[in-house]
């Protein structure tokens, strides 16, 4: 296993950098989020939030949206316990669902991120937030995971999560149908790994 410096150095070129956090950015989000606009914009932030909130994302609604998913990884990181479960396959599952249930929990504040980062001139914020969200889901599943796999089951979450959060917000309230989704594309990829391995030892 390659780790350390290397490993660091690999992820630090494939994910995205670290938000810049701040209490402030936080109320202002959680302020957005708690009045439900129609339309997330800068206007409805300062309406929320105070006359100089916008100031606070001068990129606009993409930024704050992109925001607003980071607060909901940290938010599964304090409240979401998968200790129990012995499988780190199993802990990833369990902590992508209870993502999908904090959103839901949260009511049309998660749906408006949501639709803001679905413009087409948001389609980086929108990687960006689902590569953290891949990163917080493996980092709370593995906190000792390191190595080539660092990046590499980070970006497959990150391709696993893009389409599903797009079908949570069709399917929010169908549960079944939102784990049978997940269960079916993880399965994809454990197909896939096996594949790899039949002929990686072949080639060997």
């Amino acid at each position: 296993m390659i780790g350390g410096p290397f490993a660091a150095a690999l992820a630090r070129t494939a994910l995205p950098p670290a938000l810049e956090r701040s209490a402030a950015r936080d109320t202002a989000v959680i302020a957005l989020e708690s009045s439900w606009p129609a339309r997330w914009s800068p206007e409805a932030l300062r309406s929320a939030a105070g006359p100089q909130a916008d100031l606070l994302f001068p990129r606009g609604a993409p930024e704050i949206a992109e925001y607003a998913f980071d607060l909901g990884d940290r938010l599964l990181a304090a409240t979401c316990d998968v200790s129990g479960i012995g499988r780190i396959s199993g802990r990833v599952r369990a902590l992508t669902l209870a993502r999908l249930d904090l959103m839901h929990a949260g009511g049309e504040g998660p749906r408006r991120a949501l639709a803001a980062l679905q413009q087409p001139w948001a389609a980086r914020f929108f990687a960006r937030a689902v590569l953290r969200s891949a990163d917080a889901i493996w980092t709370h599943a593995d906190p000792e995971g390191d190595g080539m796999a660092f990046v590499t089951r980070r970006l497959t979450l990150a391709g696993i999560l893009g389409p599903l959060l797009l079908y949570w917000q069709a399917r929010a309230d169908d549960r079944p149908a939102l784990e049978s989704y997940l269960d079916r594309r993880l399965a994809e990829v454990r197909a896939i790994g096996r594949v790899r391995a039949r002929l990686s030892g072949r080639a060997a």
